[in-house]
């Protein structure tokens, strides 16, 4: 398949091999939105784009706190106060 360029078939061989030339186009073409946003989405939607995701819009209203910062490892302590995403 021509639309996966040989490096992005290095990259992902393992998960080619897995599912097949298709299916990796697919995730790499890809679109996600993620609404809300918590560890487990966090580590989730990583892992996603470790896997080729070709775009990824993370969406979540509220504002960084102590709390909800625990865990969330893209948030650094000069967010405390602004919009999350």
């Amino acid at each position: 398949m021509t639309s996966i360029s040989n490096e992005l078939v290095n990259r992902y061989d393992r998960q080619i091999r897995l599912w097949g030339f298709e299916g990796q186009r697919r995730i790499i073409t890809g679109k996600m939105l993620v609404v809300g946003v918590t560890p487990m989405i966090m580590e989730m939607a990583k892992n996603l784009i470790l896997g080729g995701l070709g775009h990824i819009c993370v969406l979540d209203n509220r504002k960084v706190t102590q709390i909800n910062n625990q865990g969330l490892y893209i948030l650094s302590e000069e967010q405390l106060g602004k919009n999350a995403c």
